[in-house]
């Protein structure tokens, strides 16, 4: 039988392809689940018509991905942790080891967020939270094959123990 796809399912087709699949395949999973309907001339217009309307946008939004990504390569966020020390010493090795707080992804989400850049937490490629001062360069997945890097700057102030 032959079908045309309305969406992508994984390892058969994309979506807009015209494939020819079982007919206890097509009638018990694609067609119950929405996935692809009977191939005549009239839903192949249709879907055609569709389609291209789809690529469209896809080309709309993949123009408003890569001009994300230029903002954010040139982008520094800037966050400031609290250090504990019982002395004066504000040496690195004090401000690695006595953090009270860290950088984690939804905190790297919520300043950009302020800066009106929205991303998911799984667009942000943070293996572990950032916990010392330094600078970090972290990996966000905008785009499909194209890597993007935002900068990150950590400075510490000191919370006297008692």
């Amino acid at each position: 039988m032959k079908v045309i796809f309305l969406k992508n399912v994984p390892g058969k087709a994309k979506a807009g392809e015209i494939k020819e699949v079982p007919i206890g395949y097509a009638n018990n999973y694609l067609f119950s689940n929405k996935l692809a309907a009977v191939a005549t001339p009239a839903t192949i217009k249709e879907a055609a018509i569709r389609f291209e309307h789809l690529k469209e946008a896809e080309k709309k939004e993949l123009i408003a991905l890569k001009s994300t990504a230029e903002k954010l390569e040139s982008m520094t966020l800037n966050f400031s942790l609290k250090f504990s020390s019982k002395d004066d010493d504000t040496t690195k090795e004090v401000l690695s080891e006595k953090a009270y707080d860290s950088v984690n992804a939804q905190k790297i989400i919520d300043a950009l967020t302020e800066k009106g850049i929205r991303l998911n937490r799984n667009q942000v490629k943070l293996d572990k939270p950032l916990k010392t001062v330094g600078q970090y360069t972290i990996e966000v997945n905008l785009l499909p094959q194209e890597k993007t890097y935002l900068k990150i700057n950590i400075t510490g102030s000191l919370k006297n123990a008692l």
